[in-house]
């Protein structure tokens, strides 16, 4: 029956012979696509990631999303042990399990930085690079944006749904927004946008500065 084992990943309509209680977000090794990784649940209390169907050695408390590291095929995932979250790379313990969550995480091009939404305090959320957490904190982190080079990093801050900001290595842009979208990087990192709105008007912010026109609708930018 279901605690069995009756979910697995299938590449091409080919499934892994390996099945699980349940199995999530597969993703590829775009280095040529022959590995795909999993996050999966092994019973009531143990979670893992599966590689091509094989599982890690390690088993956790709870796993999300693995990804791989687009130079080296290195996975990471995030993972709970001892109540904490954690980043374990090919299932050794990378970041020691320190924060209240850790998740979302993205690599640099060049496999050198690591990227991650954590909150080092409960209901304190930030952005960590390599394991180093930006200084400033706040309610919600989400929409985490990377610079084409990976070192530089923006994402939106928010609180209750409300009270959106952009943040753009750690430091937060100037004035609230009812809602704002992802922010986005010219492609030599330089420069940053994001789509924002109060009530029913619609702006863009560059470099911590709203543009002078209003729009009734607008769309996310690019650079």
């Amino acid at each position: 029956g279901f605690r069995s084992g009756i979910f697995t990943g299938a590449v091409d309509g080919e499934a892994w012979d390996a099945t699980f209680m349940n199995a999530w977000t597969p993703v590829f090794d775009n280095r040529g696509g022959e590995r795909v990784a999993a996050q999966v649940r092994l019973n009531y209390f143990e979670y893992s990631i599966a590689v091509n169907g094989e599982l890690w050695p390690s088993t956790y408390a709870c796993v999300w999303a693995p990804s791989f590291d687009p130079a080296t095929g290195a996975l990471a995932a995030p993972v709970r042990q001892g109540g904490k979250w954690g980043m374990a790379i090919d299932a050794a313990m990378a970041w020691a399990p320190k924060y209240y969550q850790c998740w979302n995480q993205e690599w640099s091009a060049d496999g050198k930085k690591l990227w991650a939404v954590v909150a080092p305090e409960y209901g304190k959320f930030t952005v960590a690079c390599n394991d180093k957490t930006w200084s400033a904190t706040f309610p919600v982190i989400t929409d985490l944006s990377l610079s084409p080079d990976g070192s530089r990093a923006a994402a939106l801050a928010s609180h209750k749904n409300d009270d959106f900001r952009v943040v753009v290595d750690g430091q937060a842009w100037q004035g609230g927004w009812d809602m704002a979208w992802k922010p986005v990087f010219s492609s030599d990192g330089a420069h940053v946008a994001a789509l924002v709105r109060k009530q029913d008007a619609w702006t863009y912010m560059v470099d911590g500065k709203p543009v002078k026109e209003i729009f009734s609708r607008a769309w996310e930018p690019m650079f």
